[in-house]
């Protein structure tokens, strides 16, 4: 039996900018369940990195949330308004790996010196139990001389070095959930691989709940158990990435997925999903993804879907689940893919 450890409802977040209102998330629901590798996907400005700053209350001054919960422990996290709300939350409970670690590390003191204060905010141990702490934790992500390194500022320190801190960083109050904002964005294959790796080994030693947001089906089909599909500040498709590899239903997941290069034989022309995000200041009348989508229905344009379930752990909101609706042939990349046989084969191909 599955046990949700944080549930978000009908999220809401507006930003203000020169006296416009942009919706960001338009009424985002969601459930992450203790123990699983929860993958957010989609393009980029669809609100994903705001979904994760929202439950850390690491939102910008001209962002509110406007309606909605994000539940945890049965604490209401969407209605804390103060720092020290957070204070016992932030780190010891939920910890962040921002997206850019270069720009999320401070340049002024040591790497070392940066892992001790935030074992210092939550833990209290003595110098010289701080100092032990910061080794193990830079031998537990793989830095070699872990001794010397912790003498390093960022700048003296690789890409995957810098964002092996950050992970150290993020695990030195013992969370129990780890937000990951894209982990692997601009680190080259064979160190995404290796922090991957290492994100995976640290879930089980830790037993973390472990949510990481990308646009990177790579990563989805090495790390996710569940996979939430998100476009234009809504959840539009959600489901065990079996689910999602095998038999996704949304126009905008076969989008994606048939966009992969992984997909395509030498030569043969790559499939790109044409138009852009909607703008967030502008009003949304029917499914957000209409203008976009090559099987829309003149119901799209005119009422917003409703969520529809496809199996117990797998639900589309799309007129085309409606059993109203006609039925439409997957794009032929994917079909292609599907008749292979297996889900796991399909998988591998983007692994």
């Amino acid at each position: 039996m599955v046990e949700s450890i944080i549930s978000i409802e009908s999220l809401t977040v507006d930003f203000i900018v020169r006296k416009s209102v942009l919706h960001v998330l338009r009424g985002v629901s969601l459930e992450v369940v203790k123990g699983e590798n929860l993958v957010i996907v989609g393009e980029s400005g669809c609100g994903k990195s705001v979904l994760l700053k929202s439950i850390l209350g690491l939102l910008e001054p001209n962002a509110k949330i406007v309606s909605g919960r994000i539940l945890y422990r049965a604490k209401n996290l969407a209605a804390y308004h103060l720092e020290r709300d957070f204070r016992n939350i932030r780190g010891q409970e939920i910890a962040m790996i921002l997206q850019d670690p270069m720009t999320s590390l401070n340049p002024l003191f040591t790497i070392g010196d940066q892992i001790e204060e935030a074992i210092s905010i939550h833990q209290s141990l003595s110098r010289a139990k701080r100092k032990e702490e910061v080794i193990k934790l830079l031998t537990e992500v793989g830095i070699r001389d872990p001794e010397r390194a912790r003498n390093y500022y960022p700048h003296e320190c690789s890409g995957g070095m810098r964002q092996r801190v950050v992970i150290a960083i993020a695990l030195a109050c013992k969370p129990k959930i780890l937000l990951c904002d894209e982990p692997t964005t601009a680190l080259d294959v064979t160190i995404q691989e290796q922090v991957l790796n290492l994100l995976m080994e640290l879930q089980r030693k830790y037993q973390l709940t472990v949510v990481y947001i990308t646009h990177d089906f790579g990563v989805v089909a090495k790390v996710a158990d569940r996979v939430a599909i998100m476009y234009a500040g809504e959840i539009i498709e959600v489901g065990t990435s079996e689910d999602i590899f095998r038999d996704a239903r949304h126009p905008y997941t076969w989008s994606l997925l048939s966009s992969q290069p992984a997909l395509y034989q030498p030569g043969q022309e790559l499939v790109y999903l044409s138009g852009t995000l909607p703008n967030p200041g502008e009003k949304i009348i029917g499914d957000v993804f209409a203008p976009r989508n090559p099987y829309a229905l003149v119901r799209d344009f005119t009422c917003a879907p409703p969520y529809y379930k496809v199996s117990d752990t797998h639900q589309v909101k799309s007129w085309l689940m409606d059993k109203r609706a006609p039925k439409v042939e997957l794009p032929r990349i994917l079909k292609e893919y599907y008749h292979m046989g297996n889900s796991k084969e399909i998988r591998n191909t983007y692994d």
